[in-house]
C-alpha cells in the first residue's frame, strides 16, 4: 500500500513461533489471558469462514454487534464454533476508559477500524490509543484472530467504522489492511494456516426508507441546536454513511463475497423479522426456528433503532 510502513503489519513480539512450528504448537506460542476451547485441531484443514458485519452507521449495527457478541459468548455459547475475537488486553483497556460511554466488548472492532484507516485521518483520543502504539494493538488483533482460527473456530467480527471504507479519499485501503490481518495472511504461515480471501463474507445493510437512514444519520452528528438545512449546508455530516451500494462495491472490488440485506425485506407477510436473528440463521447457519430465532435466543437486543427501522 502506498506510503504504508512495510513493518506495521509485522508482529512486535514473536514469541518464539517459527513456520516449522505444527498448528496445534502455534497456539501454545501466543500467550494470551482470553481463551479458545480447542473444537478440534484437525479443523484447521477444514473450510472455516471469516464474517464481516460492516455496517454501514445507523443501520442497527449496534444491536447486531451486541446480539452476536452475547450469541457468541462463553455464558451463553449459542452460536456454536463463531468467535468474536476481541483481545483481551483491548477489552481490559477499553473497559476502563472514562471517554467510551458504555463500551463493551461487542464494540470492540471500532478502535480496529480506526487504525486501519489512512494515516491522513486523526484519530480519536482513546486510552487504548494513548497505551499502546498502532502497531502493538494491530499485532494484538492478528494474534487473537490467529488463536481462534487455529482452535477450530469461525471467525466473526463487526463495526461501523468500517463504512469509512466508502466515507475516505483511499477507503479501499482500508480493506487492504484488514485482509492483511486475518490468519492466512499472518506471517508465513500460509503452509501451516488453512485459509484464503474466498472464505470471508461480507455483511452490509441497506437501511430503507433512504429519508429515515438519512435523517438518523443527522441526529447522530448535528450539533446541539443545528437544523437539517443547516447540517446539510455547512457541516461535515459524513454522509458516505447512507451509500450502503457504494460500500458493497468496495468490498466486491477486493473479490469479497458480499451479502446485502434490505431492510424492506424483514417486514414480509404481516412478520418482523429481527436483523439479528437474521443474520445469524442465514449467514452464520446458526440452528433456528421457522420464524428464524435463534434457537435457545431470548428476545434480542435493540439499541439506537427500532427493529423494524422506523
Amino acid at each position: 500500500i502506498e506510503n504504508e510502513s512495510p513493518d506495521l503489519f509485522r508482529p512486535t513480539h514473536l514469541y518464539g513461533s517459527t513456520v516449522s512450528k505444527s498448528a496445534s504448537k502455534i497456539i501454545e506460542t501466543f500467550p494470551s489471558k482470553g481463551s479458545y476451547e480447542k473444537i478440534s485441531l484437525s479443523t484447521h484443514l477444514k473450510d472455516k469462514r471469516v464474517v464481516i458485519l460492516a455496517g454501514p452507521h445507523k443501520t442497527g449495527s449496534t444491536s447486531i454487534q451486541n446480539n452476536i457478541h452475547e450469541w457468541t459468548g462463553i455464558n451463553n455459547f449459542l452460536l456454536e464454533g463463531w468467535a468474536w475475537p476481541v483481545p483481551q488486553t483491548v477489552t481490559e483497556i477499553e473497559s476502563k476508559d472514562e471517554k467510551n460511554w458504555h463500551w463493551n466488548p461487542s464494540k470492540g472492532f471500532y478502535a480496529l477500524a480506526e487504525l486501519l484507516r489512512d494515516p491522513m485521518y486523526p484519530i480519536t483520543d482513546r486510552l487504548l490509543f494513548r497505551t499502546y502504539s498502532k502497531k502493538e494493538i494491530i499485532n494484538f488483533y492478528q494474534i487473537e484472530f490467529l488463536r481462534a482460527w487455529l482452535s477450530g473456530y469461525n471467525i466473526v467480527i463487526g463495526s461501523e467504522a468500517f463504512d469509512n471504507a466508502i466515507k475516505d479519499k483511499r477507503g479501499e485501503e482500508l480493506i487492504e489492511r484488514l485482509l492483511k490481518i486475518l490468519p492466512w495472511n499472518f506471517l508465513n504461515l500460509s503452509s501451516i494456516v488453512h485459509g484464503n480471501n474466498d472464505l470471508i463474507t461480507v455483511v452490509i445493510t441497506y437501511r430503507v426508507p433512504r429519508v429515515k437512514h438519512l435523517l438518523s444519520i443527522w441526529h447522530e452528528t448535528k450539533k446541539e441546536k443545528e437544523t437539517f438545512r443547516d447540517w446539510m449546508l455547512s457541516t461535515r455530516n459524513g454522509l458516505g454513511a447512507i451509500d450502503s451500494l457504494g460500500l458493497v462495491e468496495k468490498f466486491l472490488n477486493k473479490g469479497l463475497k458480499v451479502i446485502l440485506i434490505d431492510s424492506s425485506g424483514l417486514d414480509v407477510d404481516d412478520h418482523n423479522y429481527d436483523i439479528s436473528n437474521v443474520i445469524a440463521c442465514d449467514v452464520l447457519n446458526a440452528t433456528c426456528s421457522n420464524e428464524k430465532q435463534l434457537i435457545g435466543s431470548d428476545e434480542p437486543l435493540v439499541m439506537n433503532t427500532k427493529a423494524n427501522f422506523n
